[in-house]
């Protein structure tokens, strides 16, 4: 639309149009403002939603093949820690340690978006 809108205001100066068919505020008058918000809705789990859907992931990664299993025990680590998608990504299992008498990932190091590289801790 803007560039049709560009176009006819060229043929405007021209003289070959005497009014550009595309409004100024195009987007206002072919749209609602509710089409401009995506409206995200949140929703929190209830503990027992979450152990139904830890059932199912289990289910599932016990008859997926590999190539589709890792996606699976990603989702099935994400019950438990509640990273968001990029912070799970970056996990590695070396960092999985046994910390009084239960596992965790050890994190000794963080992206810095000032110095734009890895922090150690």
């Amino acid at each position: 639309m803007a560039h049709l809108r560009t176009f006819f205001t060229f043929l405007l100066d021209k003289a070959v149009l005497s009014i550009n068919p595309i409004p100024r505020s195009y987007l206002k008058l072919f749209f609602k403002q509710s089409d401009f918000s995506t409206g995200r809705k949140w929703h929190l789990f209830s503990k027992d939603e979450i152990s139904a859907l830890r059932e199912e992931l289990l289910k599932e990664y016990k008859g997926a093949t590999i190539a589709n299993s890792v996606s699976r025990l990603a989702l099935i680590v994400d019950t438990y820690l509640g990273l968001r998608p990029e912070e799970l990504q970056v996990l590695k299992f070396e960092q999985l340690v046994k910390y009084e008498g239960s596992y965790t990932f050890k994190i000794d190091d963080s992206w810095s978006e000032k110095e734009k590289s890895l922090m150690v801790l």
